[in-house]
């Protein structure tokens, strides 16, 4: 985000993540976008609180067994022309 969503500030700092935190809601896909996602459901995407407090979007590995607060970590998956980012459950 360019700035704060709640007070509009635009001062930022990067800060290298750990890849490690807490699912903290999450969505199982049933019908797909398009077609070239049809193969792929279902699927889930969570919202991560990484450890370091700031929040992260991305594709789990799982659709069973998910659970609010669970541990996850990052781990990125090489496709032909470009790259994923998603979370395992601990």
């Amino acid at each position: 985000m360019p700035a704060c969503c709640f007070c509009g500030a635009d001062a930022s700092e990067q800060v290298r993540a750990s890849g490690r935190g807490r699912l903290y809601s999450w969505v199982v896909v049933h019908h797909a976008f398009n077609e070239h996602l049809a193969a792929e459901v279902p699927y889930a995407i969570g919202t991560i609180e990484l450890d370091e407090g700031c929040r992260m979007v991305a594709r789990l590995d799982r659709v069973e067994g998910l659970h609010h607060d669970q541990a996850m970590t990052l781990y990125f998956v090489d496709h032909n022309d470009w790259t994923e980012a998603r979370f395992a459950g601990v």
